[in-house]
Formats: C-alpha cells, sequence, structure tokens
C-alpha cells in the first residue's frame, strides 16, 4: 500500500501508513517485508522530511537485515546501503556515509558491467563532499568520473556531459567562475550534438545553492588548491570541411550525365 501511495504521488499517506506499520520490534529481527518497508520509510523520512536521525536508524536496520537477508549484490541490498550513506552525510557524517557509497559502488560494479549506475554512487559521493566543506576533493572526484566515462566513451557520452555540466555548477557554487565557465561551455557543446540533452545541461547550468557558501572550503580556507577542469573540447565532433572544388551536398549535378 505505501508504494502504491508514493507512485500515486501520495508520499504523506505512505509514510503514515509505514510509521504505523513499522515499530521498533522489528529492528530485533531481519524480515525481508520489514526491512524492504524500511528502506522505502529511511527514503521518505529524508527527502519529505529531512529527518536524517530517525531515516539513519530505519536505514541501518534495513542495510543490516537485507545484507543477512539477500547478500551485498542484491537490489535491496544496495538500495538500503545508499539510503543509510545518504541519512548519515545528511546529518554530516562524512567519513562512514563515504564508506558505505564505496560498498554500494563496488556491489554496483559487480552486477553493472556498463559502469553507469555505479558512477551515479560516485557522483552522489562527490556531493556530499562538496556539500559537507570538502570542496576540493568533491571537485576532483566529480572530474576523474566525467574524465574516466569519457575516455570509454567518447565526450559525446550523455553521462560525460552531465558529469562535465554538474562539475560546472559546483565550481560555480565555490566562486571559481573561471573553471565554472570552462565546464558549463565544453558542456553545452557537447550536448549540441547529443539529442535532446541541451535542455537538461541548461538547468544544470542555472541551478544555484545559495546556502552553499557559508559550508564552502574555500570561503574558510582561500588557500585550498582548485583541482583542473577536464578538457574535453578537442572531442566535441566538427563537421567536415568542404573543398572548394566539391559539390555542396544537396548538388546533384556532378553526378547528372554530361554533354559530349
Amino acid at each position: 500500500m505505501a508504494r502504491d501511495a508514493v507512485a500515486a504521488g501520495s508520499s504523506d499517506l505512505a509514510r503514515e501508513i509505514l510509521g504505523k506499520a513499522l515499530t521498533p520490534e522489528h529492528t530485533q529481527r531481519p524480515d525481508p517485508d520489514a526491512a524492504d518497508a524500511a528502506t522505502l520509510y529511511a527514503h521518505l523520512l529524508l527527502i519529505d522530511e529531512g529527518d536524517h536521525v530517525a531515516a539513519g536508524t530505519w536505514a541501518a536496520y534495513a542495510h543490516n537485515a537485507c545484507l543477512y537477508l539477500h547478500g551485498r549484490t542484491d537490489e535491496r541490498t544496495i538500495a538500503a546501503v545508499l539510503t543509510h550513506a545518504r541519512a548519515l552525510g545528511a546529518g554530516g557524517d562524512v567519513d562512514d556515509a563515504e564508506e558505505l557509497f564505496l560498498v554500494a559502488e563496488d556491489a554496483l560494479s559487480t552486477v553493472d558491467h556498463t559502469a553507469a549506475r555505479a558512477i551515479i554512487v560516485g557522483v552522489e559521493l562527490a556531493e556530499m563532499r562538496h556539500q559537507n566543506a570538502l570542496c576540493p576533493s568533491g571537485l576532483e572526484l566529480m572530474g576523474d568520473l566525467c574524465t574516466t566515462r569519457a575516455d570509454r566513451y567518447g565526450a559525446p557520452d550523455p553521462l560525460a556531459i552531465t558529469l562535465l555540466a554538474r562539475l560546472g555548477a559546483m565550481y560555480r557554487a565555490c566562486g571559481h567562475t573561471n573553471p565554472a565557465e570552462t565546464c558549463l561551455q565544453q558542456a553545452a557543446a557537447l550536448a549540441a550534438t547529443v539529442g535532446d540533452l541541451a535542455a537538461a545541461v541548461g538547468l544544470i547550468a542555472k541551478q544555484h545553492d545559495p546556502y552553499h557558501p557559508d559550508l564552502c572550503a574555500y570561503n574558510l580556507d582561500p588557500s585550498h588548491p582548485i583541482p583542473g577542469v577536464p578538457n574535453l573540447a578537442n572531442q566535441i565532433p566538427r563537421r567536415p570541411q568542404r573543398h572548394k572544388d566539391s559539390p555542396a551536398p544537396h548538388d546533384v549535378s556532378s553526378r547528372l550525365p554530361q554533354e559530349r
């Protein structure tokens, strides 16, 4: 019923259902239904109410129960681990959260050979660092993820382009205008070559976090090094140059029989 309520857009009802269904006694034994419900409940508590304490309690139970019941690479376990990591990160427990993000990343690398989902977990880790006054390491990780993805699939890869845009937004939040513009301009140029991606990159470029300066590592200590910007500009597809004597693309005259 709770998942049906979420699917119908009523997360308030879902939280009410789960809050009544789950009791402290459930945390005493690894029950599969209770663990699944606890993962969802923790997610809703964190997203809707920002209650990282209660979310962390239920996510920790779900994590341990799913690991015992299903093993580390099961989708239910991975979901519980990620929810637990997010709750810890929201509460500022960066070290423990990072450890869990890496656990989830390792599990996803085992089951997802495209590595896309593992990279998304890496993105969450980079953004968590960035949001917890660890801006230099967050920027560095996001840059590494972007470069790794582009090296493997090419810069026109949609995920690589999205990572580049998000990196630009992170630089800008820290007040580093030049690297931010470099990333965002490269991302916009690459996005123009890939379907409908330009609109998504444009939205990322407009994002603004008014609260970041209060936590920014560079505001606390301006001597922090600024990680370099990935250079994907040389991978932007270029139009082939037409020789002055070659026919225009739609000029068929050169293929018509010539008069003798």
